[in-house]
């Protein structure tokens, strides 16, 4: 049931021989009776019928080969030269045809005469280009120095074609009336034309021997050169004129023409020239295991490694309703559509399987190490963000450490006065209901509200100058160089909270270049170690900030009646150097900040 055919592909290539056998026996019949047709006598005008019967079929012998041409043969240059000999064999029926059934005009009948040259030279000359061609790749192209070999050819062509004007190709006598085919003797030209041609055909049989030479053998195939020999033969034998033979074998056109075609189309049958066809005897030798069904899963193609379908208990009909079908044992079969059934093809993919099977487990590892090293990583990640959020912060709490007892202190002594007042007022509800609503004493409420403002006042520039110092070591751990704008930022929220502290405050920075992030954290240090010693007297300050060539000065003019101001807030280092001087004018102090050394200022 799963191989109707127990022998398809030898049965194939049976039928494929018994066509072959079948043109063969047709194109003899066709031959035959062609050559009974010149065998009559035209002299009678029913035979002259004959006569046409036999044109009719050479060409469509010719013609049908060509159009096979087109279909078999791969090798695109070697396609257009065999179409154009095939073209070239039926032209030279033609004119023979029309010469000698159709004219009767003495000059048409020699130009026709020499028009046989046109094929006689072209044929052998495109046998020559194809012979270089044979056993080449696809696409190959013969080299650019072979067009020169068209030269001699039309040159010939021309030079036989123009015999009337020179008379060297054929000579006719020189008290001939009428020069015809009949009568006239060859010139010293048709030695040099023939030379040619038959130098065309002896090179073409070199190659085609040459090729024709099985690899690594001393085996040659004889086919394509068997009738490239006879064919040989015969002309010399016909030019010789030996008699008998123009009787027999009279008609050289349709002779050379025959053997042409079989010299080719053996070239072609034994693989010189590519061709699309004996597919069967590849499919046969082929290592694949493949069949070729027809639509209701009977075999017609097999190859010689073809396939068990009953060690696999595969059912062939069932198989054509799927795409494939893959065994416990790692046998797959597959199928694709052709014309006229499907081509089954099995496969071993069980070492397939085992290595996506491989591939599956190693997969899952490494999805499983990729999460493991994910998660690791984002540990690590998280921990070295916080070991650098500490260290930012420790640079930072040490930096503002002062400031910030500072706040907390405040921030204590602002929690007392507010706990004293509600004592207070607790006290002043209980005396009020006892001494009928006695008044409190408004000038100690004043006093507190005061202090308690003051307070504030002192929070609020501690925590702006605890803002922006930790800003600026932020921006200096990023970066060495920072705006000059930074520090003016600085210096004006400081402005702002001071004015809330009833002090005057103006700041003006001419600064818009870059500075090093040191030395802008050290000139708002020194700001504000003077606000805050000034702070409980200062009434007014201005801030005046300026560059020149490689210095930085600050100046700062404050109203406060502190009696002495001592600067601690600034170092010294190795690339720049700050000086700071102090002078009073009565209760109207100026402080001068000067950094040298900063070449980032240019």
């Amino acid at each position: 049931m799963l191989e109707p055919m127990a022998n398809g592909l030898r049965v194939m290539t049976d039928k494929t021989n018994i066509i072959h056998k079948k043109k063969m026996i047709l194109l003899g019949l066709a031959v035959f009776i062609a050559y009974l047709c010149r065998m009559c006598d035209f002299k009678f005008e029913i035979f002259q019928l004959a006569g046409y019967l036999r044109t009719y079929i050479y060409i469509t012998i010719f013609y049908l080969w060509g159009r096979s041409i087109k279909r078999r043969i791969i090798q695109k240059q070697v396609q257009h030269y065999l179409i154009s000999i095939a073209g070239l064999m039926i032209f030279w029926i033609m004119i023979r045809t029309i010469k000698y059934f159709i004219t009767d005009n003495i000059n048409v009948s020699r130009y026709l005469w020499y028009m046989y040259y046109i094929p006689l030279l072209g044929i052998p000359f495109l046998g020559l280009l194809t012979a270089m061609s044979l056993g080449k790749a696809e696409d190959y192209k013969l080299p650019e120095w072979t067009r020169v070999l068209y030269i001699p050819t039309i040159i010939a062509i021309v030079f036989v074609l123009t015999n009337d004007f020179h008379q060297k190709m054929f000579a006719f006598p020189e008290n001939g009336s009428v020069w015809s085919d009949s009568k006239y003797s060859y010139a010293t030209g048709y030695g040099v034309v023939m030379i040619w041609c038959i130098g065309c055909a002896i090179s073409a049989l070199v190659i085609i021997v040459i090729k024709s030479r099985v690899p690594n053998t001393r085996k040659i195939m004889w086919r394509p050169i068997l009738p490239l020999v006879i064919l040989f033969v015969y002309m010399g034998l016909y030019i010789s004129e030996v008699n008998g033979l123009r009787i027999v074998l009279g008609d050289m056109t349709v002779f050379c023409c025959l053997f042409f075609t079989a010299i080719f189309e053996s070239c072609i049958q034994c693989g010189l020239i590519q061709s699309n066809s004996r597919y069967d005897k590849l499919f046969e030798i082929s290592t694949i295991e493949a069949k070729i069904v027809d639509s209701e899963g009977n075999v017609c193609y097999k190859s010689d490694n073809n396939i068990h379908c009953n060690s696999d208990n595969i059912d062939l009909k069932d198989l054509l309703n799927t795409n494939e079908v893959i065994t416990d044992s790692g046998i797959r079969y597959s199928k694709a559509l052709i014309k006229g059934g499907y081509v089954i093809w099995r496969e071993d993919i069980k070492e397939l399987i085992d290595l996506k099977d491989i591939l599956a487990k190693n997969r899952d590892e490494l999805r499983s190490n990729k999460k493991a090293l994910q998660d690791g990583y984002y540990v690590n990640k998280r921990l070295k963000e916080l070991t650098e959020h500490n260290r930012l912060y420790n640079i930072a709490h040490n930096q503002v450490k002062k400031q910030l007892d500072k706040i907390s202190d405040l921030i204590n002594e602002y929690c007392n006065i507010i706990s004293e007042d509600k004592i207070q007022d607790g006290t002043s509800e209980i005396k009020s209901l006892e001494n009928n609503k006695k008044k409190s004493n408004t000038i100690e409420i004043s006093a507190k509200a005061d202090a308690e403002k003051k307070i504030l006042g002192q929070m609020m520039v501690l925590g702006a100058y605890v803002k922006r110092r930790c800003n600026l070591l932020l921006l200096a751990d990023k970066n060495e160089n920072i705006p000059a704008k930074e520090l003016e930022l600085c210096f004006q929220e400081s402005a702002r909270n001071l004015s809330m502290c009833g002090v005057e405050c103006s700041v003006a920075d001419r600064i818009k270049c870059e500075i090093p992030a040191a030395v802008g954290g050290q000139i708002y240090d020194i700001f504000e170690e003077i606000v805050e010693k000034t702070l409980n007297s200062l009434e007014t300050i201005t801030v005046w900030i300026d560059k020149n060539d490689d210095k930085i000065i600050m100046n700062i003019i404050l109203d406060s009646s502190i009696e002495q101001i001592d600067i601690n807030s600034y170092g010294q280092s190795d690339k720049w150097l700050f000086e700071v001087r102090t002078c009073r004018d009565e209760d109207m102090w100026i402080i001068k900040t000067i950094v040298t050394g900063v070449k980032h200022c240019d």
